[in-house]
């Protein structure tokens, strides 16, 4: 050991026992790693450190004088059975525990009042605004809260998958980029922009017919049904099923982009509107027929879409545009045999029906 080691140590006395050795604190490490006050350095060859233990380091480095000294390890091996009513003394030094502060969620934006929500609580004046915000904030939470219940337990549920909701004028569930499947946000009536005439979806929300013009429980003329698509009727203060518009042979509609309004009312013959209904029992409306030629029995549109009826639509190429497009539809008895696809070039028995 060198002269200027040998000043550099510090020794502490140990025990007489020699259960703990004498400690040795070593300064010229530390002044190994000093630089001189001469010295020359750069901005970004060191970095500049601020610690308030620099006392505690500037004593020196401990060493052991006599690592014989040092206690021996021991390692011993032991059954899971003896350990079973051994003590834990051991406990976690407050020093290495680590912890994270919990961040506060952020608060849920509360529900935002459109113009509708301010026609609908002037009529009820006992719901102030506030209320009626923290209400509808609960409840889209709870909506939202079961739709993630609900995905999680079914795999890939949506609209798309669910063959349950279909359009209320076609009754299929399909759609297309171009004619996608909307709801009204006042009645959740379902229909295809097509189907119904809406060109464009417009951004926030959208209502039908009836709920833009206030008619929240309008009545078709033509069948005895409530709920649905409707369209008004031209000149008369009256509403029509789009679907029974379209499936009534008399029927048509002014404007074919718009799918209204709905007219020639009053081109339908007496014969048709004193028809009694096989699936409601009912003479109110008009009704139509089974396709099949031997068959007279007659039905509303909308009773006949409720009850599972064989109904199709038909597109003929090449055809007049009065007579390009076929309605065919079976009653209840000629239901059950119609498993396969009709056409009018396959069955001579079939009646066409045109719009």
């Amino acid at each position: 050991m060198s002269s200027e080691a040998r000043e550099s140590i510090i020794l502490t006395p140990g025990t007489e026992n020699g259960t703990k050795p004498a400690e040795v604190f070593r300064t010229d490490f530390i002044s190994a790693m000093k630089l001189s006050d001469t010295h020359s350095l750069q901005r970004d060859h060191y970095f500049l450190m601020q610690d308030s233990w620099k006392l505690e380091w500037e004593r020196g480095v401990q060493v052991c004088v006599n690592e014989e000294a040092l206690p021996k390890r021991l390692v011993r091996k032991r059954k899971a059975s003896e350990c079973a009513g051994l003590k834990s003394f051991f406990k976690m030094p407050k020093s290495i525990i680590k912890w994270k502060e919990k961040q506060a969620k952020p608060s849920t934006p509360a529900y935002a009042i459109d113009f509708m929500d301010v026609c609908w609580l002037k009529k009820r004046r006992y719901i102030d605004y506030g209320t009626f915000s923290k209400a509808m904030t609960a409840l889209e939470l709870n909506c939202h809260k079961n739709l993630v219940n609900r995905i999680a337990t079914e795999e890939e549920l949506g609209i798309e998958y669910d063959d349950s909701i279909v359009c209320d004028v076609c009754k299929e569930p399909d759609s297309e980029d171009d004619n996608e499947m909307i709801f009204c946000d006042s009645c959740n009536v379902c229909v295809h922009q097509a189907c119904y005439g809406v060109r464009t979806i417009p951004e926030g929300s959208w209502l039908c017919r009836p709920c833009a013009s206030s008619q929240s429980e309008p009545s078709c003329v033509l069948c005895p049904n409530q709920g649905g698509a409707f369209k008004p009727i031209k000149f008369k203060r009256q509403w029509c099923h789009v679907s029974c518009a379209l499936w009534v042979p008399e029927v048509g509609v002014g404007n074919v982009d718009r799918m209204e309004p709905i007219t020639k009312i009053e081109m339908i013959p007496p014969s048709r509107w004193s028809l009694i209904c096989v699936i409601c029992k009912e003479r109110s409306g008009a009704c139509i027929q089974c396709s099949v030629k031997s068959c007279t029995t007659s039905y509303h549109v909308t009773c006949a879409m409720k009850q599972g009826l064989y109904m199709k639509t038909l597109f003929i190429p090449n055809a007049e545009p009065e007579k390009c497009i076929e309605h065919i539809s079976h009653c209840p008895k000629h239901s059950s045999s119609s498993s396969r696809s009709a056409s009018p070039k396959e069955d001579a028995n079939i009646r066409k029906t045109r719009v």
